[in-house]
């Protein structure tokens, strides 16, 4: 299961950030590349219900080797197609069916071993994200400057491939389909979200989610287009960005040493300060050791962000409905990684790099002032105060 999430991520990530470097490199505006970021995540946001339906119906199996080969043959297109317009097809198939490997994986890791263990589970496929998040974007990096932008779709999508041997030809163990469920009261659905969205407290913690969000999808659209900006070549582009996730990754090892000291509250208003400072210094400085530092900086802040949303959600959420509150925050999720790119792309086309920076900072910042009462907030007493 780990090797799903290692192999798929790191062909996604490499690839997304080949996408938008090749696209700059053909001449692209930065509206042009929002969009090209925004596709990674528009079709899977849609799907995303009907995809964990197909997985529920017809076991992991099948789904996993037609994303396997769907994502290889979108990868490999820009070898062929050179041109901007054929991006347009990579960011679709490849975001697209990514997704359908993730859901796949989730489901998997959550069905493996005994029940007391899936939290441990889950914690080591998020460590494995975060690997496969430092190493996508170096790689990418290093095959476009010794390969070519053409060439190197074609090293990462044959990374994305290696999924399809392995469940081909048994090499991982997967469950058959689960027993069909009775269906869920669809006309009940619409009315429980609006009743999410009257709660006080859920609302405060989905506003600081959608801020980290949002920060984190400019992490992969904005850095790239900065880092052309001020001349930096394709290998040290990926550098930052896998510094970036080498911090995310560094903190989530550390975080169960921070929560005996620190509530989640806590933890998240120091999250949303550090990526506000991040933002506001980034676009002030060319100097790449100093970008490497405020990288590292920021990936500290979002890598504690997504565990302690997820948290409080728990710690907020009514009774047995807490998979419902996670699964309004995906669709948030998923809402930031597709919206923002455009607005980025807009706001970048039309005032450069630098105001895009400094106006997600300002939000940032006014999320830890709004949020500062909750700084004294009990450690976890169910439902948190307003």
């Amino acid at each position: 299961m780990l090797l799903l999430t290692l192999l798929n991520h790191l062909a996604y990530t490499g690839i997304r950030l080949a996408v938008l470097l090749y696209a700059a490199h053909l001449g692209a505006s930065a509206m042009v590349v929002g969009v090209l970021a925004a596709l990674f995540g528009l079709l899977a946001a849609l799907t995303s219900v009907q995809v964990g339906r197909w997985i529920d119906r017809a076991g992991s199996r099948v789904p996993l080797l037609v994303a396997a080969l769907t994502m290889t043959a979108g990868g490999v297109i820009p070898f062929f197609w050179r041109d901007v317009v054929a991006l347009f097809v990579v960011g679709t198939l490849v975001g697209t069916f990514h997704n359908v490997v993730h859901i796949a994986q989730q489901q998997l890791v959550g069905k493996h071993g005994r029940p007391q263990d899936r939290a441990k589970n889950f914690s080591y496929s998020a460590l494995a994200n975060s690997a496969a998040t430092f190493a996508g974007p170096i790689a990418a990096g290093l095959a476009i400057d010794h390969a070519g932008h053409a060439l190197s779709f074609v090293l990462l999508a044959a990374i994305g491939f290696a999924i399809f041997p392995c469940v081909l030809f048994g090499w991982l163990r997967l469950p058959g389909p689960a027993p069909r469920r009775a269906r869920a009261h669809g006309e009940a659905a619409a009315g429980s979200l609006r009743d999410l969205l009257r709660d006080a407290a859920l609302r405060r913690i989905y506003a600081a989610s959608v801020l980290t969000n949002g920060t984190w999808a400019v992490v992969n659209f904005m850095i790239p287009l900065y880092g052309l900006q001020i001349g930096l070549d394709a290998t040290r582009i990926g550098t930052l960005l896998g510094c970036f996730a080498a911090a995310t990754m560094l903190v989530r090892v550390v975080l169960p040493l921070l929560l005996p000291r620190l509530t989640p509250w806590q933890l998240m208003v120091t999250a949303l300060f550090m990526a506000a400072a991040s933002f506001l210094v980034m676009p002030l400085t060319a100097d790449y050791t100093l970008l490497l530092a405020v990288c590292f900086w920021l990936g500290l802040g979002l890598g504690v962000s997504g565990p302690m949303t997820n948290a409080l959600l728990y710690d907020a959420s009514p009774a047995e409905r807490t998979g419902e509150v996670v699964g309004l925050r995906v669709l948030l999720q998923n809402v930031c990684h597709t919206l923002v790119p455009l607005l980025s792309g807009a706001i970048g086309a039309a005032t450069g790099v630098g105001p895009v920076f400094w106006v997600l900072s300002a939000f940032m910042f006014w999320g830890c002032w709004d949020n500062r009462g909750q700084l004294k907030a009990p450690r976890s007493q169910g439902r948190l105060p307003p």
